[in-house]
């Protein structure tokens, strides 16, 4: 029994604990006469969660209309032809403005009393139910569909991989000791590597480059694994080999046009933007990244041609692309003032 009262003793408690927590708060009491062929209009903000209890005494006249809006909302409440006393109560579920408006259409003045209370949380008992008008516009738009980049993906791609002889200074068929090799750069590329050996020493190299490049680089390497030591200049700038073997030489250039390869072919003064005099030699080229490239190699042996190994590999990039709508601004009009929460 005793347990019984506790428990109906906690209830009351607590349900009295909750009442207390409810404060109700008078927000406006009017009496005011509204004009024949008129509409008085009154704003007044709310708190999220507030209950609204709107009264309206017409004092036997009768009011053409009643109508209750949240400003930039919906309808919340409209009668017509209100002859009775009203009372409506509604609930607020986010802060806003309530507009309330009595329409008057008969031929004289119709006086009225209005009275609006908001029940509110005590700590929100203190909100500010002014409001205070801002200027508001209106906005048309232009649409249109833009391109952008959605993915991008890089791409090595062979673009040489040929021997070349070349003969000595004193060739039996009198064959030029200077010869010139040309390759094409692909569309988006933006570098290139390149690997130039001279006979079995620089296949051997290459040989070994290629296996470092397996252990140090295996996921890209083995995607094109002929073509290992070129992918490690392009990605990492360099090539896993440690020794260095001895034998013939080839001096070579790099020219980006037909004009100054005739000239070397001519044996006459010419431009370059790379050179050397080596046994093998790789590297990466960012610039120029299209159309034709000229290597120009002379072998100064003055017995015996030599076989120069020559691997160019292109780096591209290969973008998919997406559309997206676009809206611009096309016109801003003033709309007027519209109230707003003080808060």
């Amino acid at each position: 029994m005793n347990k019984l009262i506790i428990v109906f003793l906690t209830f009351i408690s607590i349900h009295t604990s909750i009442a207390q927590t409810k404060d109700t708060v008078n927000v406006a009491e009017i009496t005011q006469k509204v004009k024949s062929g008129k509409t008085d209009s009154l704003y007044f903000g709310f708190e999220a969660n507030d209950e609204v209890i709107f009264s309206l005494s017409t004092n036997g006249n009768k009011i053409k209309q009643v109508e209750v809006i949240e400003i930039r909302g919906g309808v919340i409440f409209k009668d017509y032809k209100i002859e009775n006393d009203i009372s409506k109560a509604f609930k607020i579920n986010k802060r806003c403005v309530l507009g309330f408006y009595i329409e008057n259409s008969s031929m004289r003045g119709k006086v009225y009393q209005l009275t609006i209370k908001r029940i509110c949380n005590s700590k929100n008992k203190n909100f500010n139910t002014n409001v205070v008008w801002r200027p508001v516009f209106d906005s048309t738009f232009t649409t249109s569909h833009q391109e952008y980049v959605e993915k991008t993906d890089t791409i090595f791609e062979t673009v040489m991989d040929r021997t070349s002889r070349v003969h000595s200074l004193t060739s039996i068929n009198l064959e030029p000791n200077r010869q010139v090799v040309d390759f094409y750069l692909p569309d988006n590329c933006i570098g290139w590597t390149y690997w130039i050996g001279v006979g079995n020493e620089g296949k051997a190299a290459y040989s070994e480059a290629k296996k470092n490049v397996m252990k140090s680089l295996a996921g890209a390497a083995n995607l094109i694994p002929e073509y290992g030591p070129l992918i490690s200049l392009a990605l990492n700038g360099a090539i896993a080999l440690n020794s260095t073997q001895p034998g013939d030489n080839i001096q070579y250039w790099f020219t980006d046009n037909k004009i100054e390869a005739d000239k070397f072919l001519k044996k006459e003064d010419f431009k370059s933007f790379k050179q050397g005099n080596i046994v093998k030699d790789y590297g990466k080229i960012n610039t120029p990244s299209k159309g034709y490239i000229y290597i120009n190699l002379l072998n100064d042996n003055i017995r015996d041609g030599i076989d120069i190994d020559i691997k160019i590999l292109a780096i591209r990039i290969s973008e998919k692309y997406g559309l997206k709508t676009v809206k611009k601004i096309d016109k801003i009009i003033y709309r007027g003032n519209e109230p707003f929460n003080a808060n």
